[in-house]
């Protein structure tokens, strides 16, 4: 391109120009001009920016219709128009193309003796999973009725030692050491000795 035919006469020279080159740097250096006079003369004529993260034109976007249409994979749609499987995809759904079959739905039918063992298993499993935590319910409920009041005001004379979560307010409650805030138990596992060095 030579800059005789600069400035381009109309929106749609300007948006062909950017399909050619891409950016308005890249048009500048074709036409041996400054970016900035690109620019001016881009919005002179109402094109919005081109960069790379503009892929969807108006004529990419048409394409891409016309391919879903006619049923090709989003694979050979990608590879025609030179972008990820991904993005076919994603365009796809937020054009609201309509959906196609998923290709690991099963057939209808029987299912095979395989997938049909699997899912048993996962039946199972759920199952147990689901008894399992009633059971822990149960017994974190009879738990925490057997809570302790917190000692507010006057010496601790019960242990603070919190078991369980916090939020639960379940303190040890044995009688504490004199002038400390644990019992003996959880006060050897509070303050560890210090170690050793090895000479």
């Amino acid at each position: 391109m030579d800059k005789a035919n600069w400035p381009p006469k109309s929106a749609e020279d300007m948006s062909a120009l950017q399909e050619q080159y891409g950016s308005d740097v890249n048009i500048a250096e074709a036409v041996n001009l400054t970016p900035s006079a690109i620019t001016i003369a881009r919005q002179k004529l109402g094109v919005p920016v081109y960069s790379r993260h503009t892929f969807w034109t108006e004529r990419r976007i048409a394409q891409l219709t016309e391919l879903w249409a006619e049923g090709v994979t989003a694979n050979a749609i990608a590879e025609q128009m030179g972008c990820t499987r991904n993005a076919v995809i994603g365009k796809s759904h937020r054009l609201e193309l309509p959906a196609r079959p998923s290709p690991i739905r099963p057939k209808d039918g029987p299912l095979s003796e395989r997938t049909a063992a699997r899912r048993r298993q996962v039946a199972r499993d759920t199952a147990l999973q689901t008894s399992e935590s009633k059971q822990t319910h149960a017994e974190m409920v009879e738990h925490t009725s057997r809570q302790r009041p917190m000692q507010t005001f006057g010496p601790v004379t019960s242990c603070q030692w919190i078991e369980g979560e916090a939020r639960a307010r379940d303190f040890c409650g044995d009688r504490t050491l004199p002038g400390k805030s644990y019992c003996q138990p959880h006060y050897a596992r509070a303050y560890l000795p210090p170690k050793v060095k090895a000479a």
